[in-house]
């Protein structure tokens, strides 16, 4: 089976859509090669690496991109290893390309935009699932103007907690990745919106600390309401995009997104 989700956030309109794909290989409308990246789903297409390939498109909203990565991939967590719990095997090989430079086009609204901008992606793939105390997760991926990057992400347990193993990364203009331990960063809400479609209470803007880069932003959602609600499995989640501005001075520094799930019931893989 081949999930997949394409959303845009329309920051001007504010206006947020999603739609998802949920392919069969058996039927042949979906594959994954295990030779090179080659992914379809129902027409939606990943491919590449050199240049990446990316294509999506429903009810007249589309994506046609060409990337190109400006840095090698980050590895995050230990030698490869990214740690999801104390267990053995609660880990994860975990990289990011955190600056891919993007061309192409994009259809909405009944109108064609030609774009250059700064993508990002993830690829993660482990050997266990989210323990039975954990709830789920709030990600974060920051671009900043000074082409540094940053990723941490925080594992939420049933009683509230943190888990320990929760970490993050550091990518310095050049590429190379500082391993970012729990105790490295910080990133606190700083408030709070009730998804009117699950009911869901997610938090919704953050402060962002990581002393060691001398970094202290703000995140602030471009739209309150970034939710995929009740896709396909009945999982609910906020994913989006989020401004990026100094703590003390309130300067624009970058580009942000965020992902959180597990606040409209626990994420169950």
């Amino acid at each position: 089976m081949y999930p997949a989700h394409f959303a845009v956030t329309d920051a001007s309109g504010k206006r947020f859509v999603y739609y998802e794909r949920f392919a069969r290989e058996a039927l042949g409308l979906g594959f994954a090669s295990t030779q090179r990246l080659d992914v379809r789903d129902e027409g939606w297409t990943l491919t590449g690496p050199a240049p990446f390939r990316l294509h999506a498109g429903v009810d007249g909203t589309a994506i046609d991109f060409s990337l190109i990565s400006e840095k090698p991939p980050a590895v995050h967590g230990h030698d490869g290893v990214s740690k999801k719990g104390p267990c053995a095997t609660c880990a994860s090989h975990y990289y990011s390309m955190t600056r891919l430079r993007t061309h192409g086009t994009m259809v909405y609204g009944g109108r064609r935009f030609s774009v250059d901008g700064l993508s990002w992606m993830d690829h993660e793939f482990g050997s266990d699932e989210l323990q039975a105390n954990q709830v789920g997760w709030d990600w974060f991926s920051l671009q900043l103007d000074d082409r540094r990057e940053i990723m941490v992400y925080l594992l939420r347990q049933k009683d509230g907690s943190v888990t320990a193993e929760s970490s993050g990364s550091l990518v310095d203009a050049k590429g190379r990745v500082t391993y970012l331990p729990r105790a490295a960063f910080v990133a606190e809400a700083m408030g709070m919106w009730t998804s009117p479609h699950t009911g869901g209470i997610y938090p919704s803007g953050w402060r962002v600390r990581v002393p060691s880069a001398r970094v202290d932003v703000v995140l602030t959602p471009v739209l309150l309401d970034q939710e995929l609600a009740q896709t396909t499995g009945g999982v609910s989640y906020w994913e989006g995009a989020v401004d990026l501005r100094d703590a003390g001075s309130g300067r624009a520094l970058g580009v942000g997104y965020v992902e959180l799930t597990g606040y409209a019931g626990a994420v169950s893989l």
